[in-house]
């Protein structure tokens, strides 16, 4: 898709592509469009947005979860350009993608909260302008 990076770094690169996703997933078909995003901040934390845009152009973003990343990945993901899921993969010498188990929460949590889980709230939290139009009129 044309506007998104391997690897988002740093909050504007992560919430810009999880616009992206949004504006893209919108259609006639649909009222909402989504997007959802995990990207890295310039110091090494796992952070996530989740971009809501509605048929009428109507755009919210919310940020989930954030946490540190353990130092191998983050240097290796912010220096050497390398995707987190690979690099998560090669730290727990897990084989396949790190995605159907768990993610980086999934691995670092030992599968307390999965991915699904991580996302849960930020997505919910996404909705609440839409639900609720009047006290939030610029939206």
């Amino acid at each position: 898709m044309k506007g998104l990076v391997d690897q988002p770094i740093g909050y504007a690169e992560t919430q810009k592509c999880a616009l992206t996703r949004a504006r893209h997933a919108v259609s006639d078909n649909c009222d909402y469009g989504v997007g959802l995003e995990g990207g890295v901040s310039h110091d090494g934390w796992l952070i996530n947005c989740v971009a809501i845009v509605s048929k009428s152009g109507k755009e919210n973003h919310v940020w989930g979860l954030s946490f540190p990343l353990p130092k191998e990945a983050a240097t290796r993901i912010l220096l050497n350009k390398e995707e987190m899921g690979p690099v998560m993969d090669d730290i727990f010498a897990k084989t396949g993608s790190s995605k159907s188990v768990g993610g980086a929460i999934g691995q670092l949590t030992n599968g307390l909260v999965s991915r699904a889980e991580m996302w849960e709230a930020p997505l919910t939290c996404g909705f609440i302008p839409f639900l609720h139009p009047t006290l939030y009129p610029s939206l």
